[in-house]
């Protein structure tokens, strides 16, 4: 399986290749050579309140391109 995306909330911090360390929540995209070792912190524009569960799956799949998205009960975050 290749991860294109991945997003990691309240999670273990990361570090990159590079040595650079991200912290806990944190966006893994796809590089070529890389796989999904590179995470970067999220940006505030495109993930409004990654707290919130819902919100943090509508921007996600938002910011994946996703258009028809699951529904599911809000209790069972």
């Amino acid at each position: 399986m290749i991860v294109l995306a991945r997003l990691d909330i309240d999670g273990a911090p990361h570090t990159n290749p590079d040595g650079q360390r991200v912290g806990r929540t944190h966006l893994h995209l796809y590089r070529d050579g890389s796989e999904d070792k590179w995470a970067f912190p999220l940006d505030p524009s495109q993930f409004i309140d990654p707290t919130n569960m819902r919100q943090a799956f509508d921007d996600f799949c938002r910011f994946c391109n996703i258009r028809d998205t699951l529904q599911f009960q809000e209790t069972l975050l």
